[in-house]
Parts: C-alpha cells; structure tokens; sequence
C-alpha cells in the first residue's frame, strides 16, 4: 500500500514528532518516524510503500498545544492509495489515528494423523528366561501340581471352629420327641 504522511509545522517545530507503526494485531515489522522538525510552518511528506495491514499513526507535540491554531496554523494528512484517509492539527499532545486492514489470515492447525507403530511391545518374564522355541513333536512337556492331597498318615493343623452359627440349617429333621 503507498502511505504518504504530509506535516506542515507550526512557529514551535522542535515540539512535533510522529510514528507510523504496523498495528500489534496485525504486524508486519514497518515503521517510520518523523520529526523534530527546524523550520517553522514549513511542509514535509514522507512517501513510502508499505506492506498491506493495519496502521497506527501518532502524531505528538510536546508543548499540548497542537500543530493548529494557538501558535500557527500547522496540519497533518495522511493519504493511503491516493485518498485521504486522515487529516487534522487541532489536538492537545497527542493524536492517534489507525487505518488499513489486518490482511493475515487466521491460523489453523491440520488435524494431526498417527501413524501406527511397527515396533514390537516389550515384555517382561516373570520368573527366569522364556523360550523363544517352537514346542515340536519330539517335545514333551509336563504339569506337574504343586497341590498335594492330605492322605490319613499326614499331619494337619485344622481345628474346627467354636464360634456358633446364626444360619438355619439347609436340611431339617424331626424334632426328637423328649418323652419317648
């Protein structure tokens, strides 16, 4: 975009300055600044061209008396592609004025695609080495229980329990007839 920035100064032109810089939504990295200006009620343009964005335009006096009309008759213009887009002079210490368009799109991210893992999970054996053999035919291979069965010559601390049950029996008999 060709951004023309015009400045007529006042008696004071030490007290002037401006910037144009690319708006913080939408920077594109250009900046260009102007003044302190020596020569009073002189005109001075500074044309450049810029990359397409939004702008922000600061024009500055240090005394906070403007460009216009208290010490001189001082004014700003500011033409983007050949329109005015802004002009005055009449402010206090300091104007702001922003033009143009945020021209960058918003990003998007791709939805991400997992490729599926050739890799191998690892295990771990419990106890000792696995086999990594195949059983064959000439193999044998045994289970042998580790369980033994009590016989009538074993040992055995089982005690039966003195606690009283609170179940009813599942089966049930006669009651004993007491006279007989």
């Amino acid at each position: 975009m060709d951004v023309e920035v015009s400045i007529k100064t006042d008696q004071y032109p030490e007290e002037t300055t401006w910037n144009l810089s690319s708006d913080l939504s939408c920077d594109t990295g250009s900046t260009i600044d102007g003044g302190p200006y020596s020569q009073a009620s002189n005109l001075t343009s500074v044309r450049k061209c810029l990359p397409a964005g939004k702008y922000v335009f600061t024009i500055n006096d240090s005394a906070g008396d403007g460009l216009c009309c208290g010490y001189g008759i001082g004014w700003y213009n500011i033409v983007v592609n050949g329109v005015t887009t802004h002009a005055g002079g009449l402010f206090g210490g300091s104007e702001s004025k922003t033009f143009g368009e945020c021209t960058r799109k918003p990003t998007t991210r791709k939805p991400t695609t997992r490729k599926p893992t050739t890799s191998k999970p690892k295990t771990k054996p419990m106890m000792g080495k696995l086999s990594t053999q195949a059983p064959t035919a000439s193999s044998t291979m045994s289970f042998q229980p580790s369980m033994q069965v009590p016989t009538a010559s074993s040992t055995s601390s089982f005690q039966p329990s003195t606690q009283a049950r609170t179940e009813s029996p599942t089966t049930s008999s006669p009651p004993s007839d007491p006279t007989t």
